[in-house]
This record gives C-alpha cells, sequence and structure tokens, in this order.
C-alpha cells in the first residue's frame, strides 16, 4: 500500500463508524431510502423505499 492509500485508510478508520458505530446508529435513525423509523421496516408498514439498488424498482414495503 503507497503511504497516500495508507494515509487515506486511516483517516477514514479513524473517522468512521468503527470507533462511534452506535452514536452513528443512534443519531440516524431513519432509512435514507424511505424516510421510515428502523421500527416501521421491520414491521412491514410505512411507504416503499426509492428503490437505489434494484434494477427494476420492484420491491415491498418490508424490503431492505
Amino acid at each position: 500500500m503507497t503511504s497516500d492509500k495508507l494515509s487515506m485508510y486511516k483517516q477514514k478508520r479513524e473517522g468512521g463508524t468503527r470507533e462511534n458505530g452506535a452514536a452513528v446508529v443512534e443519531e440516524n435513525e431513519t432509512s435514507v431510502a424511505s424516510g421510515r423509523s428502523m421500527q416501521a421496516i421491520t414491521s412491514g408498514k410505512g411507504k416503499k423505499p426509492k428503490p437505489f439498488m434494484a434494477n427494476d424498482g420492484a420491491v415491498d414495503a418490508d424490503a431492505v
């Protein structure tokens, strides 16, 4: 690994979720795809997520 790549890796790791993952989850309690709470997603309620990873756009309300 070159020194530039190693430096970028260290910066990413230091500011990443490895050390503060729980805090990141607590601060971001809604889905990026649907805007629903995690509780609504697990119960399959609310609007469907926007298909940002599916090619055909067909997803269920309880899709992750």
